[in-house]
């Protein structure tokens, strides 16, 4: 069962033979995640167990899109800040 405070959030060693650690190395892709899904339930904040309806995995798939949307604009807007900080350095010149 999924429990988010179990989870590191980081590259570990003994992870290091996993498909999301060899897209990373081999392909140069600094942002892969893994989505981990029980096929039951989840426990919430009070130590219940909730059972996953087709309503709960609709809004985790609206959550996703809306995150990685949002993670996208942050990627290209730090890329163009990057690159406008570049600019102004070789004005400067």
């Amino acid at each position: 069962m999924f429990r988010v405070h179990s989870c590191r959030f980081r590259n570990e060693d003994y992870k290091e033979n996993c498909a999301r650690m060899f897209i990373e190395r081999e392909y140069g892709v600094p942002f892969s995640y893994c989505i981990e899904c029980s096929q039951q339930a989840y426990i919430d904040r009070f130590r219940n167990i909730i059972d996953f309806t087709e309503s709960n995995l609709c809004d985790f798939g609206r959550h996703f899109v809306h995150s990685l949307l949002t993670f996208g604009i942050m990627i290209e807007n730090q890329s163009k800040e990057v690159e406008r900080k570049r600019m102004a350095r070789e004005m400067v010149r």
